[in-house]
C-alpha cells in the first residue's frame, strides 16, 4: 500500500514476483475496502515523515474485526520521528504488525509471512540475506520448534536455517519433550503457545521439571500478544516470551 509506482517497484524488487507471488498496488484510500474485498496474504504498509496517516490506519486496521489478522508489514522507507516510531512499536504489540526499516528486514519478514523458502527469493532478495545473516550469532546452534501449525514450522525452519541453525521440529508437546531427549545438545526451543492438549504453558513447565533443562533458554511464542500473556509465560519457566512472526533481531538480541 503505497502511493507512488517507484516506491511499489521497489517493494516489488525486493519481494520478487513471477509464479511464486502476486504483487497488487492498493491506492491507501481505497485500501480497506479492497483488503475487505480480496483475500491477501500478507499487506506492505509504506510509512514516512510525510504521511502521518499511515499510522492511523494500521491503527484501524488493527481494530477491524474482519481485517485484524491479516498480516502486515510496515516498511519503513524514510526515517521518521521517534514519537512515530514509539507508536509504530507500540501498534506492533497489538496486532499482527511487523516493523521493517531496511529492504533486508522486509524481505525477510516477507518471506516469513508468505512461507516463501530462500531458493524461490529473486536473486538479489537471496543476497541480502546472507548479508543479513553473516553477523548473527545463531550459526551452528541447535533450535527445537514446537508448533502444531506446520506453515508456522516451515517459515521458522526456513529462518533459522538462513541463519546456519540446525532444527529440529516437534508438532505437540509431549512430542517435543521426547525430541528433547532425542537431542539434548539442543540451544534452544522456540515454544508455541497455543496448542491442543499440551499447550505452551504445559510444555514450558514439564521441561523445567528437568534439572539437565533447567537453564535451557525457552522463547515462548504467540500469534497475537495479550495482556498479561507475558507474566504468565515467564511464570510457567520461559525465558522470553515474543510474538510471531519471529523477528530475527529480537531472537538475535535475545540469544546474546
Amino acid at each position: 500500500m503505497a502511493d507512488h509506482a517507484d516506491l511499489f517497484d521497489q517493494v516489488a524488487g525486493v519481494l520478487g514476483s513471477g509464479d511464486e507471488i502476486d504483487l497488487a498496488w492498493i491506492n491507501p484510500a481505497d485500501a480497506v475496502s479492497a483488503l475487505r474485498a480480496h483475500p491477501y496474504d500478507v499487506g506492505v504498509v509504506v510509512v514516512d515523515a510525510r504521511h502521518t496517516d499511515r499510522l492511523a490506519f494500521l491503527h484501524d486496521l488493527g481494530a477491524d474485526e474482519t481485517l485484524r489478522e491479516l498480516p502486515l508489514i510496515a516498511f519503513i522507507q524514510r526515517e521518521i520521528s521517534k514519537a512515530q516510531r514509539a507508536r509504530l512499536d507500540a501498534l506492533s504489540k497489538s496486532a499482527v504488525i511487523t516493523v521493517a526499516d531496511a529492504p533486508e528486514r522486509l524481505a525477510d519478514q516477507a518471506a516469513l509471512f508468505l512461507h516463501r523458502a530462500e531458493a524461490t527469493l529473486p536473486a538479489p532478495t537471496r543476497k541480502l540475506l546472507h548479508v543479513r545473516a553473516g553477523t548473527a550469532p545463531l550459526q551452528g546452534r541447535k533450535a527445537l520448534v514446537i508448533d502444531d501449525d506446520i506453515r508456522n514450522v516451515f517459515a521458522l525452519t526456513s529462518m533459522l536455517e538462513r541463519y546456519g541453525m540446525k532444527v529440529v521440529y516437534a508438532e505437540n508437546g509431549r512430542e517435543g519433550i521426547e525430541r528433547l531427549h532425542q537431542h539434548a545438545n539442543t540451544d534452544l526451543v522456540l515454544l508455541d503457545i497455543m496448542m491442543p492438549e499440551m499447550d505452551g504453558y504445559e510444555t514450558s513447565r514439564a521441561i523445567r521439571s528437568m534439572p539437565r533443562f533447567a537453564h535451557l533458554p525457552i522463547i515462548s511464542l504467540t500469534a497475537q500478544a495479550m495482556t498479561g500473556d507475558r507474566e504468565k509465560a515467564l511464570a510457567a519457566g520461559a525465558s522470553d516470551y515474543i510474538s510471531k512472526p519471529v523477528d530475527v533481531d529480537e531472537l538475535r538480541e535475545l540469544q546474546g
